[in-house]
């Protein structure tokens, strides 16, 4: 019986910080935010849903549940226009501390060492980099009057660009393979090379 008892002490130590870790606990801290109430959601078709609110306390917004959230990615939604900042949520980290401006989320963001989220927006901060460069040379593209040689020292410009996306994309798959953020990078290289659309939200 003592054996018996000894075998289950050691299987509820074992498992007992995977039962700790059940559920999301989500902290939300925010600078320029006036409303005192924030919207946990996601995209469901061309439809936004909410999944969970929280109430500022203590200058933290928490969403806190002890049952999990489906792997994938969510919405911190804000009030009063429904702007929004992407987070991914996997199935071993649902524990975040998010940090950001709300005038700026994309290039004030902290998340405390999260590395699929920091990954992800690192990859958002370099598109948002480049994007003007590939406009202006689309726009230049366009006037009707341009000799075939400035045409072609264009295009090749913009060849070099979208070079440089695809190898900053295998980049950041390789230094992160197992996160959300490498397989939608991978998934999305699987299409045609993308002409730096637009993101939307923060």
């Amino acid at each position: 019986m003592k054996n018996f008892s000894l075998i289950i002490g050691l299987i509820y130590c074992c498992f007992a910080p995977v039962l700790a870790q059940s559920g999301y606990d989500i902290k939300v801290s925010m600078t320029n935010y006036a409303s005192d109430s924030l919207f946990l959601g996601f995209y469901y078709g061309d439809k936004q849903y909410l999944k969970d609110t929280a109430v500022l306390e203590k200058g933290k917004f928490i969403f806190k549940n002890d049952e999990p959230l489906k792997p994938g990615t969510y919405l911190l939604i804000l009030r009063p226009d429904n702007a929004f900042v992407q987070i991914n949520i996997n199935k071993n980290n649902q524990k975040l501390d998010i940090k950001f401006d709300a005038t700026d989320a994309v290039n004030t963001i902290d998340l405390k060492g999260d590395k699929d989220n920091t990954a992800f927006y690192k990859y958002v901060r370099y598109l948002n980099e480049l994007r003007p460069k590939a406009d202006e040379f689309r726009k230049k593209l366009e006037d009707p009057g341009l000799s075939e040689s400035d045409k072609k020292k264009l295009e090749d410009q913009l060849n070099k660009l979208n070079t440089e996306v695809l190898q900053f994309q295998q980049k950041t798959i390789d230094d992160n393979k197992g996160t959300m953020t490498a397989q939608m990078i991978a998934a999305f290289m699987e299409r045609p090379i993308p002409d730096f659309p637009e993101l939307e939200g923060k």
